[in-house]
C-alpha cells in the first residue's frame, strides 16, 4: 500500500514538472521575447557602442526621459523596480563596450534607497548574464540565502506568481489575437499618456515605500558608491536627477523622509558628493499639476515631455 502512495506522488510530481517546464518553454519561445525588458536590451545592445548619455534607475526615469528630444545619442536603460544593486551589475556588464559614453543619470528620490526592495534580485539580472558567478558569491556573503532563490528562479521564473499571471494573460492575447507587444518604446522610455492621480493611491504608494522600512538601506548605500567609483574610474561623469511627484506624494512621503536629511546623507556627504557631477532637483517642480502624471510619483507622456527638455538644457551647459 505504501509503495503505491509513494508511486502515485512521484507520477504527480513528474507531471507537474513536466508541465511546468512545458509552460517555461512556451513562454520564452513565444511571449518572453516581447517583453518590455527584453525588447529593452535587444534594441539597447544594437545601439550602446554609439550612446553618449545614459539613463539608469527605476520606471520612475523609464517613464520621465524621451531620449530622441535630446540632442545627444541617449538612451533610457532604466527598467521597472530596478535597485542599485541592479544598476551596478548591468552597467558593470556593459560599461567597456560604450568607448562614446559621457554621462550616467541616476534617479534619487525619497525611496530610492528604501529597504523595502532590499531583498528582491529580479531574475533577469541573473538570466542576461548581469550577476556572474563570482558576483554570486560576493551577494551572497552580502545579502544570503535570497540571492540563491533568485539565481534557482532564474532558470525557471514562470513558477514565480506574477510571472504565471503574465503568460495567462499573454496566452489570452494570442487566443484572441491581441497585440502582446502593447507598450509602445522608443530607445528605452515607455510611452503612457492620461492620469489618475488619487490622494488614496499616494497613500498606498509611499505606505509601500516608507512604512516600517529603513531609509537608508546599506546595501542600496553600498552599490551607489559603486557606480559612483566605476563612472570615476571610467572618466565618465554623474548627473544626480531628482524627479517630479505629485503634491499627494510628497504629502505622504514627509511623514517618513525629512528632504534635507535625506540630500544631506546622499548627496552632502563628501564619501558621495565627490563623484557627483551635478544634481538635478525637480522634485516640486509640478507638484500641483496632476494632468502631467501617470499617477502619484509617475510622470505621463506630456510630463516626461517638460522634464526631458530641462534635462537637455541641464546637459547642454
Amino acid at each position: 500500500m505504501r509503495q503505491d502512495w509513494f508511486k502515485a506522488l512521484c507520477l504527480a510530481l513528474l507531471i507537474i514538472l513536466i508541465i511546468v517546464l512545458c509552460l517555461e518553454a512556451a513562454d520564452r519561445i513565444f511571449f518572453r521575447p516581447k517583453s518590455i525588458f527584453a525588447r529593452t536590451v535587444s534594441d539597447f545592445e544594437s545601439k550602446k557602442s554609439g550612446v553618449e548619455v545614459l539613463f539608469l534607475g527605476q520606471s520612475d526615469m523609464q517613464f520621465a526621459i524621451i531620449p530622441d528630444r535630446l540632442n545627444y545619442s541617449a538612451y533610457n536603460f532604466a527598467a521597472a523596480s530596478e535597485n542599485f544593486t541592479e544598476t551596478y551589475y548591468k552597467l558593470e556588464h556593459y560599461i567597456k563596450d560604450m568607448p562614446n559614453l559621457k554621462i550616467v543619470v541616476l534617479p534619487l528620490n525619497f525611496q530610492s534607497f528604501s529597504s523595502y526592495r532590499a531583498d528582491i534580485l529580479q531574475w533577469e539580472y541573473f538570466k542576461y548574464g548581469y550577476i556572474s558567478n563570482s558576483d554570486l558569491r560576493d551577494l551572497y556573503r552580502l545579502k544570503g540565502a535570497v540571492v540563491l532563490r533568485e539565481k534557482l528562479i532564474s532558470f525557471c521564473p514562470i513558477v514565480r506568481g506574477i510571472e504565471m499571471i503574465d503568460f495567462m494573460r499573454n496566452i489570452k492575447k494570442l487566443f484572441t489575437i491581441q497585440n502582446i507587444e502593447k507598450t509602445e518604446m522608443s530607445k528605452g522610455y515607455l510611452k503612457y499618456t492620461g492620469s489618475d492621480v488619487t490622494r488614496d493611491s499616494a497613500v498606498k504608494r509611499a505606505s509601500r515605500h516608507f512604512k516600517g522600512n529603513n531609509i537608508f538601506n546599506e546595501d542600496f548605500l553600498l552599490y551607489f558608491e559603486k557606480i559612483l567609483k566605476l563612472c570615476a574610474d571610467n572618466n565618465i561623469k554623474v548627473f544626480i536627477l531628482t524627479l517630479p511627484v505629485t503634491d499627494f506624494y510628497i504629502e505622504q512621503a514627509k511623514q517618513y523622509v525629512d528632504k534635507d536629511v535625506f540630500y544631506n546623507k546622499a548627496l552632502d556627504n563628501p564619501q558621495y558628493s565627490k563623484y557627483i557631477y551635478k544634481h538635478l532637483d525637480l522634485l516640486e517642480i509640478y507638484a500641483g499639476n496632476h494632468d502631467l502624471f501617470l499617477n502619484s510619483d509617475h510622470l505621463n507622456y506630456n510630463g516626461a515631455a517638460k522634464v526631458t527638455d530641462i534635462v537637455a538644457a541641464e546637459l547642454s551647459r
